[in-house]
């Protein structure tokens, strides 16, 4: 039994052993004694501390991990500080605040040679072609000297500064004064060079201003922006763009040098190249300059397509939509041109295409700089905090668009009243310039009559109906019958009866439509905002810029000969966009029945791999096949000088047939979808058994196998008939070789899994056929024409198509190791889709 009192006096500590004594510590050493009584053994603990000697600092490379133990004579020998930690590395966290020295280096170069260009032209005047080359380099340099100013926004050192002036003012101001030089102080250059001077020095203060802004983003903000808009959008695309263009030049420079002829000729290709160059040039920096702008005000500043399918515009957002559209128009008009030889016929074709140079150039410059303007006073009040400029408050909510703006009707009414007074002008004068005109607009004017006809599908009242009705009488049934009235009063009694033909099959299409409009009118809100905003209007959009591309195509053979021999070419040029105009249409009749109905209609990539589909489909598929091959042969025909108009003829009307076919089709399957589903609306079963989920795709039909193989066997035979005849069947053979290669490496792919011997036995005859067989009757030929030196090219070539296929077959065992989600994806996406889009690039 235990007697209270005070407790007993501590044992005294225990004298510190030397080094090495063997007694071990943990790095949090507990007491050696433990008392019952907790005050007692605080003061323990503290007379422990307070007597043991101070020991001097270990030495720094006998530190001991603290996980291993710490060895010493007592406490006083164990550091109680935490051991030194070493610093981690910095770690990559993707930042970007400046890119490398090496694309400075890249943009000074390419400015250096526009100004030695320009530097030799003013040294030697009379060499003409060193301002060619000049011209052509232009764009290029603009654009590089716009990104040497943004590739370091945050270096101001002196040097760095003065390594931009310089290169600023010897590649502007030094050129342009360098150019009047060279013209020999021609008063005109005088004054365009004045002009152009003002203009890079107001770039230069917009480009301090807007780098001053790009140093000023954050770390996060900048390395987007460098990675983003200077190296993606500004070098990989834009200096990639420019260059291609400035192959054509190069190519009719060429030729023309060939021909023993001048530069002279080769001025359409420079000016159409510069302006669209230009233009690219200027879409270039104006993206750059938008990436430093804040995304929310950004975003309220972007003309949306909802907006402009209702109207819903300011007076500024509507004269912005009008300068756009003009930009736009100008770089088609330039595009077009792109590549058309000889010097300008007049002096009126000088100045229409340098006029439509201008004129997009300022119309985007204008539009951008207002926009700019605008934009920069709202980020000023944003950072001032002015009340009640929160771009939050002012932006304008989405709307759900269910009817389009009455200015798209009367637009459309515009362009058909025009339209008419064309061929009324044709049929009372008889002249072909009236026909023409009217045969080239017929087109665009259709994309507006369509426009118009289903910018208000909700309106099904009877003066809706009457007012369509009128409208297409006015335009379509007028139409034929001044065609009629024209060519029966020239004498061609046949073509005027295929005119009445025409009104017939025109009145079948437009009793279809009133049906489509019929259904449009009775989707719902949600979808009838997608087919107004996606398939009326941006569809819409894209097939006037195709049409407008191809129009424009065909005026390039105006301005290269004359009007008499461009009617194949113009011809052409209006079966292809009809072809693109039925496309359009297509995608109409589809959009006129529910979303939940729709998937039943479309024909989806995993189900055409699989070839899964009805008759109907397969049909449909060999309609548009056949469509899209007498497309791409009517476009190489745009640009053949020896055309026939009878093949035209027969294959622009096999391809309308084609493709009519693909749209009665498309409308038979949607009209039994509409009278399948209920008349108010889709059940939830239907709902559900429609949206199904997409299959996976694990091979391709045999179809697709098939069809590489005759392909190949194709190529064998044409080279087969050129080593028996040696005549011209080796051009053909050679023109096919790229699409029979590229079908043999997508059916290396189609089958990914299918490892039967007889799959392998069709690769093997496939590689054989396309690579031995087909070079090797290749190679026959040319010994027997004595062509040695392609002889051994056709050797290597079948050497390097042998090592490519082993590589294949290795390449194909990695991608049946994928899982079913991703092989379906590859199979669907990369090789069907992508081999899709090679072969049509290979066609055209």
């Amino acid at each position: 039994m235990e007697k209270n009192g005070p407790p007993p006096p501590p044992p005294p500590p225990s004298e510190p052993k030397e080094k090495g004594s063997g007694l071990e510590l943990s790095p949090m050493p507990e007491p050696t004694q433990t008392l019952s009584n907790p005050v007692a053994q605080q003061q323990l603990e503290n007379i422990n501390l307070a007597s043991s000697p101070p020991s001097p600092d270990p030495p720094k490379d006998k530190l001991t991990n603290s996980s291993a133990g710490v060895t010493g004579g007592g406490l006083g020998d164990i550091d109680l500080a935490p051991p030194p930690q070493t610093p981690d590395p910095p770690k990559d966290d993707g930042v970007v605040i400046q890119c490398s020295i090496v694309y400075s280096f890249l943009t000074f170069l390419i400015t250096s040679a526009y100004t030695t260009l320009s530097v030799r032209f003013a040294m030697v005047s009379k060499l003409k072609l060193v301002k060619f080359y000049s011209w052509i380099l232009l764009p290029i340099a603009t654009t590089a000297l716009v990104l040497s100013f943004a590739l370091q926004p945050r270096l101001n050192s002196k040097r760095h500064l003065a390594f931009l002036a310089l290169q600023f003012s010897t590649s502007t101001w030094l050129c342009e004064w360098l150019t009047v030089v060279g013209f020999e102080w021609d008063s005109e250059q005088i004054f365009l060079a004045v002009i152009r001077s003002f203009g890079w020095a107001v770039t230069l203060v917009l480009g301090l201003r807007v780098r001053a802004r790009i140093a000023r983003l954050p770390d996060k903000d900048l390395s987007k922006f460098l990675v983003d808009k200077v190296f993606s959008e500004g070098f990989l695309v834009g200096l990639g763009q420019l260059i291609f263009l400035v192959f054509s030049s190069i190519q009719c420079d060429t030729a023309t040098m060939a021909e023993g002829e001048g530069w002279e000729n080769c001025r359409r290709t420079l000016y159409s190249q510069t302006g669209l160059g230009c233009l690219t040039a200027l879409v270039i920096v104006l993206r750059l300059v938008s990436g430093v702008v804040p995304p929310k005000i950004m975003k309220r500043h972007v003309l949306g397509p909802d907006r402009i399918v209702t109207m819903d515009l300011s007076v500024k957002e509507f004269f912005e939509f009008c300068g756009l559209c003009a930009a736009a128009g100008c770089g088609l008009f330039l595009i077009s041109l792109y590549g058309a030889e000889g010097n300008f016929g007049s002096h009126l074709e000088f100045n229409l295409v340098k006029g439509v140079m201008t004129f997009g150039g300022v119309s985007l410059s204008v539009t951008a700089l207002w926009k700019g303007i605008v934009i920069r006073g709202e980020m000023k009040r944003e950072r001032l905090g002015a009340p009640g400029t929160s771009t939050e408050a002012r932006a304008k909510p989405a709307i759900v668009v269910t009817r389009g703006s009455v200015f798209w009707w009367w637009l459309g009414v515009f362009a058909t009243t025009f339209q008419s007074f064309l061929f009324a002008a044709s049929a009372v004068t008889l002249e072909a310039y009236w026909i023409t005109i009217s045969a080239t607009l017929l087109p665009l004017v259709a994309v507006f009559y369509i426009g118009a006809f289903f910018a208000d599908p909700s309106a099904q009242d009877r003066r809706s109906s009457r007012r369509i009705l009128l409208h297409f009488c006015s335009f379509s049934l007028f139409g034929q019958l001044c065609w009629f009235i024209y060519e029966w009063r020239s004498g061609n009694a046949g073509m005027a009866m295929t005119h009445i033909a025409r009104a017939a099959l025109e009145l079948f299409f437009f009793r279809v439509a009133l049906k489509i409009r019929r259904g449009i009118g009775q989707l719902p809100h949600a979808e009838l905002h997608g087919f107004l905003v996606d398939t009326l209007f941006k569809g819409g959009l894209a097939t006037m810029a195709s049409i407008l591309f191809i129009t424009f195509r065909a005026t390039k053979c105006v301005f290269e000969h004359n009007l008499e021999k461009c009617e194949e070419t113009a011809l052409s040029s209006n079966f292809i966009c009809l072809f693109i105009i039925l496309k359009w249409w297509m995608a109409l009749v589809r959009s006129s029945i529910p979303l939940v109905m729709r998937r039943r209609v479309v024909l989806r990539v995993d189900r055409l791999v699989t070839m899964n589909v009805s008759m109907r489909q397969k049909i449909q598929l060999a309609c548009l096949t056949v469509c899209g091959c007498c497309g791409i042969w009517l476009f190489a025909m745009m640009d053949n000088e020896e055309k026939n108009g009878d093949w035209v003829m027969v294959v622009g009307t096999t391809g309308c047939g084609a493709v009519a076919t693909a749209v009665v089709l498309e409308a038979r399957r949607v009209h039994e979808v509409q009278l399948r589903s209920t008349t108010s609306a889709v059940t939830a079963a239907t709902a559900a058994a429609a949206v199904e989920e997409q299959p996976l795709v694990s091979e391709a039909s045999w179809l697709w196998i098939g069809l590489s193989g005759a392909m190949a066997i194709v190529t064998f035979a044409l080279n087969v008939v050129y080593s028996i005849e040696l005549g011209r069947w080796w051009i053909y053979g050679q023109m096919l070789a790229p699409l029979s290669g590229a079908s043999l490496a997508l059916a290396l792919f189609l089958k990914p899994r299918n490892e039967t011997v007889l799959y392998k036995r069709v690769l093997y005859l496939h590689f054989s056929t396309f690579v031995l067989l087909r070079e090797g009757a290749f190679l026959v030929g040319l010994f027997r024409r004595g062509i040695v030196a392609y002889a051994v090219e056709c050797v290597l070539r079948i050497c390097a198509l042998s090592f490519l296929f082993w590589k294949g077959l290795a390449l194909r065992e990695v991608v049946a190791q994928l899982d079913d989600g991703h092989l379906s994806e590859y199979i669907t996406e990369v090789v069907f889709n992508g081999g899709d889009k090679t072969f049509v690039g290979f066609g055209v």
